[in-house]
């Protein structure tokens, strides 16, 4: 069921993806997409592949470093002008963007992406959770991006991803 998941997620998520049969937290229902820094595996997330977990366990499983970013070494790339910025992991490998994992950015975060010399473009989910990354944004002289193309219903780049593709949810 878990591998039926992954696959209906999109072909950009089903490279370095892992599954554990262990059913603490339920892990044997969840996938799991590895973090790295400098080519080493540094933490990871794993969400909960079917409709909704059962009681307190939580959709994402998460362990990483404090002010981690997925998708980090995109800040590395000299052919890198633009750096599309998004919550979750799943969104991040959809469009190959980079991840900030929560709802709002550290300092160490907002820092790393400055460092970058990147162009920082956040595309937000659809939500109040939102309001805090946008307005953080706006502060650091970020671009936002909110598509108006996009159909009621679709609540992040992932989903559009999946209706759209990668090039017209980033357009």
């Amino acid at each position: 069921k878990v591998v039926l998941y992954v696959q209906n997620l999109g072909e950009q998520l089903w490279g370095n993806v892992f599954w554990s049969p262990d059913t603490k937290f339920q892990m044997c229902k969840r996938f799991i997409i590895p973090f790295y820094h400098q080519n080493a595996v540094v933490g990871y997330t794993a969400r909960y592949a079917l409709k909704t977990p059962p009681g307190k366990i939580p959709k994402y499983m998460t362990k990483c470093p404090d002010a981690f970013l997925f998708n980090n070494h995109f800040l590395d790339y000299f052919t890198r002008k633009y750096i599309i910025l998004v919550e979750g992991p799943v969104d991040a490998r959809s469009i190959n963007g980079v991840a900030y994992l929560k709802d709002s950015l550290g300092p160490k975060q907002i820092n790393w992406l400055n460092s970058s010399g990147k162009e920082i473009i956040l595309l937000p989910d659809r939500g109040k959770s939102a309001k805090v990354a946008i307005d953080q944004a706006i502060e650091h002289g970020w671009s936002v991006s909110m598509p108006r193309e996009w159909e009621h219903g679709l609540k992040d780049a992932h989903d559009a991803y999946l209706k759209y593709g990668a090039l017209w949810t980033t357009e």
